[in-house]
């Protein structure tokens, strides 16, 4: 039923617990209704978990110059993401709840590189109409002619046929003469005349690369910065007297080898992907469907050992990667691959999980993209002409050429299956969550080679600020998509290395929700109830609390859970529309089971926005000021209006009254 607002003459205060009662379990479709002595605003919250207790990861990892520090850390701390779910999982099992497993694949942000040339799109080029079209000698821009079906002739040249082992177009399919396997060159068409050409490189090159410089400075002994470096005319690079740059790790690629382009990749013989599979926490029955005992933390450690040393291994992914690093194609690309079941060397619902529930097939885990980066996304059409032709400011420069963000936001979430996202980028102020960090900079001694030397002219530790990363963090956020976002320049501490901090947020969104979040703030802490309602809809267990304001650790084990200030304090406050549920609690008594219900249910404050004094009170319901109190909670004893204070709001209530 819908109820018209209106304004209620001054009453005295007496909310009872059968009156509070009554309107938790009544009518929640209206606004506000005077009730009894006082004013209230009924409101409810359902938040169901998913079914599933499995989690696919996609760890996307910034294989550019700069980042052989960052991917060692990374290494170093993915045992804190494992044993915070390790210790979730044993927790589990002790209280009979089903454990999480997850599966972990890595990709690189190399895609494709778009190189600068001396060509332009022209309208006709030596006789031929719109082709890129080189200005000093006026001749089309010639690229290597891809072809459909290997062993067919079809769309190539005379004499020449499609194969996949033409010279240096190994793996794609390529028209080539015979005799001499050379690759079939063709004109570079383009369609916005005028514009200029990049050449597409979507390969490793030599394990000596130019490495980016500015002004003139920050490039290693024996090399000078230049702007005529090979493949990099017209941009800021060191090179040696050859054009060569200083050494990189080509890590998991080859030289000459294809660029991943969301390919998953492993180290030597590694899985492309690792599993951690529930039965690695607990020896499990027949059919697989449960847990038929519990192992000891040792067994566990020794069970998972194995597979830290892999991801270790599989995320030193090296650093002779493109420069033009575009972490979000590359997640896309990758997922697109899996779904077609099309990621080599990984079998169909090995990664992305599915089920068969009624005859149709189903997404049967919740999907963890981790992206991992010191520059922003650069993600952009393959295409040399309309593409963005990569110079070290062009990212920035040109950003009509950029796909949207708000098209992988869109992606991600209409897989039909949960998502969350996870940015482990270069800082801007708000990012720096995890103890000391400095946005845009950090200290990567991997880099420079000597542990007294932080930077070579800017080019260790944070290259760029993440914006767009953070923009898909964003909007995942306002589509109440789980996310974390955190600094790569976080420097760690003793015992807590680079990203353990991160990677334990990650681990909290790989389980379920420790934090729900209410559409509204409750009136008064006291007339909020949690329940877990199972399946059938009935209720299973009330959850005991709110732990008071202020509460200690000690006085906090008493309690299932707590408002908070925010999603990332745990500290119990006074109402919010922050939950936070306490799973330190023996036997884990308020966390639900996968396919259950947290059910919150309150009376929100009056009004939506609260007050912060009786003025606020008296504009928004009517009367004169001295007619209301404005509280954030009343004395259980003596009745007293405890009234707000600094940023908090209260809720309007009527003078008089016990």
């Amino acid at each position: 039923m819908r109820r018209s607002t209106r304004r209620p003459a001054p009453l005295a205060l007496a909310v009872t617990t059968a009156l509070a009662a009554a309107l938790l379990g009544g009518c929640q479709d209206y606004n506000f209704s005077p009730v009894n002595y006082s004013i209230i605003q009924p409101g409810t919250v359902r938040i169901t978990l998913s079914d599933l207790s499995t989690a696919d990861l996609l760890f996307v990892v910034d294989d550019s110059g700069s980042m052989g520090g960052e991917q060692q850390k990374l290494a170093q701390s993915f045992d804190a993401f494992v044993n915070a779910l390790r210790d979730t999982n044993v927790a589990r099992v002790g209280a009979s709840l089903e454990p999480i497993d997850f599966h972990v694949a890595v990709t690189t942000t190399s895609v494709f590189l778009n190189n600068t040339t001396t060509s332009v799109c022209a309208a006709s080029c030596a006789g031929v109409a719109n082709v890129c079209c080189d200005t000093i000698n006026s001749q089309p821009l010639k690229q290597p002619r891809a072809c459909a079906t290997v062993g067919s002739a079809a769309g190539c040249g005379a004499g020449n046929t499609c194969r996949d082992d033409c010279l240096g177009r190994a793996g794609e399919a390529t028209c080539c003469n015979g005799p001499t396997t050379q690759p079939e060159l063709a004109n570079v068409p383009c369609s916005v005349i005028g514009d200029a050409c990049g050449r597409i490189q979507n390969r490793y090159g030599t394990t000596r690369v130019p490495a980016s410089c500015a002004g003139g400075l920050g490039c290693p002994a024996g090399t000078t910065c230049r702007t005529d470096c090979p493949g990099l005319i017209g941009a800021q690079a060191c090179c040696d007297a050859g054009g060569l740059g200083p050494l990189c790790d080509i890590g998991v690629g080859s030289v000459g080898g294809l660029y991943p382009a969301g390919d998953f990749v492993r180290s030597g013989t590694n899985p492309r992907v690792l599993h951690f599979d529930k039965d690695l926490f607990c020896p499990r029955d027949g059919a697989d469907t449960q847990c038929t005992g519990s192992y000891d933390v040792a067994t566990i450690n020794a069970n998972t050992a194995a597979l830290i040393q892999q991801f270790g291994e599989n995320v030193r992914v090296g650093t002779c990667g493109s420069g033009q690093e575009q972490p979000l194609e590359a997640a896309r690309r990758a997922i697109q691959k899996a779904v077609a079941g099309r990621q080599p060397g990984v079998a169909a619902g090995e990664w992305l999980h599915t089920k068969v529930v009624g005859g149709q097939t189903v997404p049967s885990s919740k999907l963890v993209v981790v992206f991992v980066g010191d520059e922003d996304d650069c993600s952009s059409p393959e295409d040399p002409n309309t593409g963005v032709i990569f110079t070290s400011t062009a990212c920035e420069d040109d950003t009509t050429r950029r796909f949207q963000v708000q098209d992988y936001a869109t992606y991600l979430t209409s897989l039909g299956r949960p998502a969350a996202g996870a940015f482990i980028v270069s800082a801007i102020s708000e990012t720096c969550q995890d103890g000391d960090c400095n946005p845009g900079l950090c200290c990567d001694t991997a880099c420079t080679g000597s542990a007294s030397v932080c930077s070579l002219g800017g080019l260790c530790g944070g290259q760029g600020e993440g914006r767009r990363l953070l923009a898909l963090s964003n909007q995942l956020a306002a589509q109440s998509v789980d996310r974390v976002s955190g600094s790569i320049c976080n420097p760690g501490g003793p015992g807590s290395p680079g990203f353990s901090s991160i990677l334990v947020r990650v681990a909290e969104i790989v389980k379920q929700p420790s934090t729900l979040r209410l559409p509204t703030v409750p009136a008064l802490p006291r007339l909020t109830q949690l329940r877990i309602v199972d399946p059938a809809g009935n209720t299973r267990k009330k959850c005991e609390g709110p732990a008071p304001a202020g509460a200690s650790l000690a006085d906090q084990a008493g309690y299932d859970w707590w408002f908070t200030p925010d999603e990332f304090d745990r500290t119990p406050g006074n109402a919010s529309q922050f939950i936070f549920i306490n799973r330190n609690r023996p036997n884990r008594s308020c966390e639900a089971n996968p396919g259950e219900t947290y059910s919150a249910d309150y009376l929100g404050k009056v009004p939506s926005g609260g007050c912060l004094g009786t003025g606020d009170c008296a504009a928004g319901l009517g009367g004169a000021p001295e007619s209301w109190r404005c509280c954030v909670d009343v004395d259980t004893v003596t009745g007293a209006c405890i009234p707000p204070t600094g940023p908090s709001t209260g809720t309007c209530l009527v003078t008089g009254g016990p």
